[in-house]
Order: structure tokens, then C-alpha cells, then sequence
């Protein structure tokens, strides 16, 4: 007769269960704290990661064209960006630069203006209440780029982080498959080649719209005659980084800078903003962007909220490709296996 004996030792008490509940729970707040408190720095290493996609992406294109080593191909890229960034601030760094200080000196009086012209209606009348929290709007911008990006550590990270990636990312890519099963490896390899080419590609789509909508805006605001229209359109290119509410905020100083000219200038220059953010809206995005890396446009919406309440500004500008990511993630951790499985369970005769 066999008989099964339970060894109490084995089976917790009320009070073991208590303790290991309580210590599984702290450790889940102990990360999502950790988290927290150090997203910052996971920012910082998006953004080199993303620089190094860039420069290797720029690269490769190079490489396809010339046939020349990958090494020489690197370089190549770093010194076309150097120079084309450079030739860009002495063509029009200087006149843009005096617009930015002349633009942040007539500021408060630019609100002042607007304000009165909107005194006079009667939805001014309720616009007006929000005066103070307009003319604080340029300290709080001040201080986000201070505190965040503008940090000079935090080019320093950026910088370093991006410079080594570029260089070795093989080093990186193959220090984060060590951490895997050895039997997952090979999938952790495609996945991350797959992740870096998707973020290049993104990259490519974000960058040619960004210097069509400066461009279209910078021939538009200068025929109109709007002041500071070089630093205006500076604007409107690199929020266009930010999807959904980057054009809408662009489209904010260049109004108020209309409405302290005259009610007509405001009309004529939100009409132009209307007009070139539809055509980045539904041509150039469509035709660009979403053939190299295809995002729906709701799921990058939500990622754009969630990551603001947790994360902030930085969340808000970086939430594309942090959506990005994650969707590889769950469809190449999650979805596939599961429809593979799927697919073999079905082709299992006691299911047919």
C-alpha cells in the first residue's frame, strides 16, 4: 500500500505567506519606484540610442551607394552631419538666434498686445483670464530646457551614450542577449536588429518631414511678412517631432505674434498653419513616415498620454518611439508565440 506523507516544513504557514506576500509586493513598488526615479536616465539613453541609429542608418545608405567599409561609411556620416549642421547655423544660425532673443524680449509685450485684441470680443473676455499663466509660459519653457535637455550633464550623457553606441552597438546588443536563456538568444539578437531598424527607419520619416514643414513654413510666414518668421519656422519643424500636439503648439507664438500686428495677419497665419500641418497631417506622414514604420495613429495618441503622466514633457516628445518599442516587444514576445502555439494546437488531430 503506498501512502502519501506531507512534510509540514513544506507547506508555509499563515505567517510565511504573509511574509513572502508582503515582500513579493514591496518588490514590485520597489521597481516600479526605481523606475520612476531613474526614467530620466532611460531617457537619456533612448535619445543616444536613437542618435546612433541614426548616424549607422546614414551609414549603411552611404555604404549601399559607394561600396566603401563600414568603418569609412561611419565616419563619412558623422562628417556629412557635422558639416551640413554647421553650413545650416552659418547660413542662418545668426539671423535665427537674433530673432530667438529679439522673440523672447518682446514676449511679455507680444502677449500684452494680443491680450488687448482679444479684450475687445467677447471670447477674449474669457481668454483674458488666462493672461498670467500666458506670460509665465516662457519661464516654464525656460526651466524645462534647463532642467532636462539644456543640463549640460545631460548633453555629456547623451553625447557619450550616443558616440558608443555608434561605434560598438554589437558590444551593447551582445552584453543584453548574455542575459537571456542561451536557447532564446538567437530571437533576442533579431529582435534587437529588428527594434534598431525600425527605429532608423523612424527616424528617416521623422527628419524629412520635419525639414518640409520648416521649409514649407519658413516661404509661407516670409511672403506674409510675419516678424520672426525664420525663428518661428524653426519652431514649427522641430515640434513637428512631437505628433498630434507639436503642430498645435507650434502653431501658438506665431499666432500671438500675428495678433499684436492686427486681426487679418492672425487669420492669414492660422490659415497657413491649418494648411501645411493637413498637408503633414495627410500627405507627407502617410506617404513617408507610415511606409517605414507603420503606428497607428490611436495607439500613438494613448502612448502619448500615459507616458506624460508618468514621465512628463520627455514622455510627451518620446512617447512614438517608446510606443514603438513596446508593440515590437508584445508581438514578438507575446502575439507570435501565442498564435504559433495556436496554429499547432489546431493542427493537432484531437482538435479536429
Amino acid at each position: 500500500m503506498n501512502h502519501s506523507f506531507q512534510n509540514p516544513q513544506n507547506n508555509p504557514s499563515f505567517t510565511d505567506k504573509v511574509w513572502i506576500a508582503g515582500f513579493i509586493i514591496t518588490l514590485i513598488v520597489g521597481l516600479i519606484l526605481f523606475f520612476i526615479a531613474s526614467i530620466h536616465v532611460f531617457i537619456l539613453i533612448l535619445i543616444g540610442v536613437l542618435i546612433a541609429c541614426y548616424f549607422r542608418g546614414l551609414g549603411r545608405f552611404i555604404q549601399s551607394k559607394t561600396n566603401w567599409s563600414v568603418g569609412l561609411s561611419l565616419i563619412f556620416s558623422v562628417l556629412f552631419t557635422l558639416i551640413f549642421m554647421s553650413g545650416l547655423f552659418y547660413l542662418a544660425g545668426s539671423t535665427a538666434a537674433r530673432q530667438f532673443e529679439e522673440l523672447q524680449e518682446n514676449f511679455p509685450e507680444i502677449i500684452e498686445n494680443a491680450n488687448s485684441f482679444f479684450s475687445e470680443t467677447n471670447v477674449g473676455k474669457k481668454f483674458s483670464s488666462y493672461r498670467k499663466s500666458m506670460e509665465t509660459s516662457d519661464e516654464v519653457i525656460a526651466e524645462f530646457f534647463k532642467t532636462t535637455f539644456g543640463g549640460i550633464g545631460d548633453i555629456f550623457i547623451i553625447i557619450v551614450v550616443g558616440i558608443y553606441f555608434t561605434i560598438s552597438p554589437k558590444v551593447y546588443r551582445d552584453g543584453v542577449v548574455l542575459l537571456v536563456p542561451p536557447r532564446h538568444r538567437s530571437k533576442a539578437v533579431n529582435l534587437i536588429d529588428k527594434l534598431a531598424a525600425g527605429l532608423t527607419k523612424w527616424l528617416i520619416g521623422k527628419f524629412f518631414a520635419m525639414g518640409l514643414i520648416f521649409v514649407m513654413t519658413a516661404i509661407a510666414l516670409a511672403i506674409v511678412g510675419l516678424p520672426f518668421w525664420l525663428a518661428l519656422s524653426v519652431i514649427a519643424g522641430l515640434l513637428v517631432f512631437i505628433p498630434n500636439f507639436g503642430p498645435i503648439i507650434s502653431a501658438i507664438p506665431a499666432l500671438l505674434v500675428a495678433l499684436s500686428i492686427s486681426g487679418k495677419m492672425a487669420l492669414i497665419v492660422g490659415l497657413l498653419y491649418l494648411v501645411i500641418q493637413l498637408t503633414e497631417g495627410s500627405i507627407i506622414t502617410p506617404n513617408v513616415q507610415n511606409k517605414l514604420v507603420n503606428i497607428p495613429p490611436a495607439l500613438i495618441i494613448l502612448a502619448q498620454i500615459f507616458a506624460f503622466i508618468l514621465i512628463g514633457v520627455w514622455g510627451l516628445i518620446f512617447a512614438t518611439p517608446i510606443a514603438y518599442i513596446i508593440m515590437i516587444l508584445v508581438q514578438e514576445l507575446y502575439i507570435k508565440p501565442m498564435e504559433e502555439r495556436a496554429k499547432r494546437e489546431n493542427e493537432n488531430p484531437y482538435f479536429e
